[in-house]
């Protein structure tokens, strides 16, 4: 009853007209003719909230220090004599493996008398192998030298 006083009825229909779209919030009025001399920016009021200049850019040069390539024989020696303390992986900077064969071998070793340490251990033998053949980069991402 009191949508057909108000004009509307059951057909989903707007009562009038309906209404105009939203302004985009972004766009402003173009400045008057003249206002500014040419190749100057218009006033203040008259510039656009977001300009594409302001916006900062993604890829600027930056300065970085580069180490050289890891060695491949030394990740080597160090995955086939500490490799089950994660010596190879401290490295080759990847510190998280490292971390995890360390607790891994020394605590976990402690609580289950051992067969961690031993897990550990051909861990570390199948990573030795595979640093052999040339299947770990660096942290970077880079092939070992």
């Amino acid at each position: 009853m009191a949508d057909q006083e108000r004009g509307g009825g059951f057909d989903g229909g707007w009562p009038g007209p309906p209404p105009p779209p939203p302004t985009v919030p972004y766009q402003s009025p173009s400045p008057p003719a003249g206002y500014a001399a040419p190749g100057y920016p218009p006033p203040a009021g008259y510039q656009p909230l977001y300009h594409p200049m302001a916006v900062p850019v993604l890829y600027q040069p930056v300065m970085a220090v580069m180490e050289p390539p890891k060695s491949k024989v030394a990740a080597a020696l160090l995955a086939f004599f500490l490799g089950t303390l994660g010596v190879h992986n401290f490295y080759l900077g990847r510190v998280g493996l490292g971390v995890t064969q360390l607790l891994l071998a020394t605590i976990g070793g402690v609580f289950t008398c051992g067969f961690t340490t031993v897990c550990v251990a051909i861990w570390a033998f199948v990573e030795f192998i595979v640093i052999l053949c040339g299947g770990v980069r660096d942290r970077y991402g880079r092939p070992l030298a």
